[in-house]
């Protein structure tokens, strides 16, 4: 396994792939901030794709320090973080601010989705 490699740009040079990280990041972007707080159902729901890639792309999200889950009050949200607070729907903060620090971090998320993939297929030549 050691012998294989990935390649963490081939999402930025499969455009296809690319644009769809892109607007399913967007529209998640675009529920938090309409919503306030959302569930993975209704994620799921929204966003009409398979559950892996939304877990992805909430493990990316999470990981960037952009949202945060709470299982307390509302079980299994996802809510915005701002300045170490939720950021709700009156927040001043825009979703362009909150793109420009996604894609600031494009290699981050395409590692993890590079990873993750890798991880996949291993799981899959271990069963």
């Amino acid at each position: 396994m050691e012998n294989q490699e990935f390649n963490s740009k081939k999402y930025l040079e499969n455009e296809f792939e690319r644009k769809t990280l892109e607007e399913l990041t967007k529209n998640l972007i675009f529920l938090l901030e309409k919503k306030g707080k959302i569930t993975f159902e209704e994620i799921q729901s929204e966003l009409l794709t398979n559950e892996q890639r939304i877990y992805d792309l909430l493990s990316i999200l999470l990981s960037l320090g952009i949202i945060q889950r709470n299982n307390k009050k509302f079980k299994g949200s996802y809510f915005w973080i701002g300045n170490g607070s939720i950021i709700t729907q009156n927040n001043q903060e825009s979703m362009c601010l909150i793109l420009d620090k996604i894609w600031k971090e494009q290699n981050l998320i395409f590692q993890i989705f590079s990873y993750c993939e890798k991880i996949d297929l291993e799981n899959g030549k271990n069963e």
